[in-house]
Parts: C-alpha cells; structure tokens; sequence
C-alpha cells in the first residue's frame, strides 16, 4: 500500500508476515529473515497476547535455522512459487475462485478504492497476492484501531474469510512440494503461521476484539458474537463467508455472464479431493 505508516500492533504483524513472503533476493533480506524474523513476530504476539500464533513460531525456527545460506532458500522459494507453472500459487483470487482475474480482483479493488489506497510503485504482483492482501489487512485493521468501523469489517472479512482459510491450504500444498523435492520447510510452515494470524483464535488481533491484559471479564468472555450473518458451505456446512460479501461476488459474477455456483462451497472443500 503507498501509506503504511502508523501501522498498530496488529497491522506491523500481518505486514511484517506480508514481507516474509517476498522472494529473498537480497543477503540483507535473508539475514532479517532467517535471524529477525521470528523474534519479531514473538515480540508482537507477547504484547498482543496472541498465544496461539505464537505457539506456531518454534517449528518455523527450526526451518530457518537449517537454511544455510540464502541461495538454498531461494531455490526453495523459486520451486514453490515461480517456476512455471507454480506449484504453489500466491494468488488468493485464482485459488478461491479459480481464475485470476473478474470477480475477486474487482471486489479487492473496491475495497482498495473505498479506503483510497494505492498498491506501492514497487509492487509486482497482482492485488490478490499474499503479499500485497496482508499489506491491505495491515492497513485497514489499523485504521479500525482508529475507530473506522468499515475498515474494521473489511480486515474481518480479509482475514477470516480469504486469508486464513486460503493460507492454510497453501500450507499443506507448499509441505507436500517440499517433502517430495526435500526443500527446507520454511514457507509451509509460514503459511500454516499465517493462517492461523488470519483465523484470530485468541480473539487479540482483529479490531475491537482485543481487550487489556486482566480487564476481561467472565462475562465480557461469554458475551454473544454479534458478528455478521455467515453463509455455511454448501457441502460441509461450515461457516465461511459472510452473507453480504458472498452476495457482491455473486453478483460481480453473473454481471461478467460467469457461473457462481463455486462460491457456494468453502475453499477448503473446493481445493479438496471432490473440488
């Protein structure tokens, strides 16, 4: 985004996250990486008290500290994401909808439009890729913070319904290319780091869930979701997108003369052996 500054605590740890899955180009990247990297985002969680997320850190530790050197993670990285055709696609759009372009990118560009954010001269990829959707989520969960009730329903809906259920699939994708061209497990474990950030089991990371350390109470804990209606997967039947952006996806389809029955069913069932 061309304005990440004053970024809370919980938008420096989805950019922070965002960064990390750059390719490493550089030694200076690499070494922030390999060494920097994970104490920074225990750092993070420790003031964000987001202990599930943090309980994912030591074998993203263990990864990094079997890399020798940057060239052997850059293989890794250009054998997952790069070489054509990508076994792994960072692409959150081509994998939730099986295209990479039309009704997805249209409803990431709205969103860009509605906050008036613009993706970084510097920025390659399309808007969907992981890199650049964490970015947007770092913005936007900052500017809840700030008390911007639609960039707090729109990080909602970036993290909890595209990132964390497309990360996870990533995850177990990127693990099993790994296994098979016995490639460091950084970038499985990575992405299996970012879905649960985007899943926010602790309830510490998304806008206006986040309370002081001591200050909840029983009651504050048992207290309703008052989130938004969910549409259930046709197939599964879990919860996994709201009613209201499920209804503009939808429609940004069948105005492109597009099928959106897809839309119908989770990601994660229509990745699956009967997707």
């Amino acid at each position: 985004m061309d304005d990440t500054s004053g970024l809370s605590l919980q938008g420096e740890l989805l950019a922070c996250l965002g960064q990390a899955m750059q390719p490493p180009r550089s030694d200076a990247f690499f070494n922030a990486l390999r060494d920097g990297l994970v104490d920074d985002i225990a750092d993070l969680c420790g003031a964000l008290g987001a202990e599930s997320v943090a309980a994912d850190l030591p074998p993203l530790r263990c990864a990094l500290g079997e890399v020798e050197d940057r060239e052997s993670l850059l293989l890794a990285y250009s054998v997952l994401f790069l070489a054509p055709p990508p076994k792994v696609r960072l692409n959150l759009v081509r994998l939730m909808d099986g295209a990479s372009s039309g009704a997805g990118l249209g409803y990431l560009d709205e969103m860009l439009a509605r906050h008036q954010l613009n993706l970084r001269s510097e920025h390659r990829e399309l808007p969907d890729h992981l890199t650049v959707v964490l970015e947007l989520a770092a913005c936007l969960i900052s500017r809840g913070e700030q008390g911007n009730d639609q960039a707090e329903r729109d990080a909602k809906a970036l993290l909890q319904q595209m990132v964390a259920p497309a990360a996870r699939h990533l995850a177990e994708t990127a693990a099993d290319v790994e296994q098979a061209h016995g490639l460091p497990k950084v970038y499985s474990r990575l992405l299996a780091l970012i879905g649960t950030t985007g899943q926010d089991p602790d309830g510490c990371l998304l806008p206006g869930t986040r309370s002081v350390a001591g200050e909840a109470t029983g009651a504050s804990k048992s207290a309703p979701d008052t989130g938004p209606a969910m549409a259930a997967c046709a197939r599964c039947g879990t919860p996994f997108v709201s009613l209201r952006d499920q209804a503009v996806l939808i429609a940004h389809l069948q105005e492109a003369g597009a099928p959106a029955d897809h839309l119908h069913v989770c990601p994660d069932c229509r990745t699956g052996p009967g997707g």
